[in-house]
Parts: structure tokens; C-alpha cells; sequence
């Protein structure tokens, strides 16, 4: 069993201390290691941000499909995010995608961003041939759209 003496005690206060008093060799360590903490981290917007995987459909028709996000522009009262789908199997007709996610998720803060519906109920943007939300899908072709979400906080809490 260990005895713990006086300056043991006395020689783990002052390092316990001096770690988080932020003394300069470990600040300077810090920041070498984990980088700058004066804020959030830089964010490098590379578009396109594409990804592959089966997506479920109403219809039935599962079907591989490329989801591809093409920009983002922010204003103080709405996030625009701009896509497109291109469905790898075949697959054709009007469709609805029940498993895509109606959400933009901030990855600084983790809100939760639930996109605009207009007064139909229909996700506010890109407008559907027949108004009815269903958009048709042609092999070989990429549809583009365009989907509106509340405003991102200016700044993120700490």
C-alpha cells in the first residue's frame, strides 16, 4: 500500500496547478497539438459532398442512389441547401424518399434544423411538376434541387 506523504500531496497540487493554470509550456503544447481553442475550428466547404447507398422509397422500389449536396448559401433567416439525386439502378416514375432525412444538422452546435414546408404541407423549394411533392426519375438522369431550412446561429455558444 502507498503512503502518501506531505509532499507528494504538495507536489500533485502544484502540477494539477499549473495544468490548469494554462502556464505557457503547456498552452504552447496544447496548441501545437489540438490547435488555436479562440473559437470554432475553420470549416473548408468542399462541394460537391456526394455519397452512395439503397435508399427506401414509398413505391417499393429501393434503389442505389447518389445524394450529391452542390452549395450552401446562409442569410440570417434561412440555410439553402442545394442537391441532386441520381438513382444508379434502375428506376423510374414519381417517388417520395421516406428514409432521406428533412433535417440539416449544424455540426458545431448539433441543432437540428427540421426544413420549410409551405402551406400544403410540401417542402418549400424545389416545386414538383404536378404540385403533389412527387418528383419524376428518368434513367440516367440527375434531378437537382433546392430545399430551405432555418438560419444558423451566428455563433456558436461555448
Amino acid at each position: 500500500m502507498a503512503r502518501k506523504t506531505p509532499l507528494t500531496v504538495v507536489a500533485l497540487m502544484v502540477s494539477g496547478s499549473l495544468l490548469l493554470s494554462g502556464c505557457t509550456p503547456v498552452s504552447d503544447w496544447w496548441s501545437e497539438t489540438f490547435g488555436d481553442a479562440s473559437g470554432p475550428p475553420e470549416v473548408k466547404e468542399e462541394f460537391p459532398y456526394v455519397r452512395e447507398g439503397r435508399i427506401f422509397q414509398d413505391t417499393g422500389q429501393d434503389a442505389e442512389m447518389r445524394f450529391s449536396i452542390t452549395g450552401l448559401e446562409r442569410t440570417d433567416e434561412y440555410t439553402v441547401m442545394h442537391y441532386e439525386v441520381t438513382y444508379l439502378d434502375d428506376f423510374a416514375g414519381p417517388n417520395r424518399n421516406l428514409s432521406m432525412a428533412h433535417t440539416l444538422v449544424d455540426p458545431l452546435t448539433g441543432r437540428v434544423y427540421r426544413q420549410f414546408l409551405d402551406e400544403g404541407g410540401l417542402k418549400y423549394g424545389s416545386e414538383s411538376p404536378n404540385e403533389d411533392g412527387l418528383y419524376p426519375v428518368h434513367d440516367g438522369v440527375t434531378n437537382e434541387y433546392t430545399r430551405y431550412f432555418p438560419g444558423s446561429p451566428t455563433r456558436c455558444p461555448r
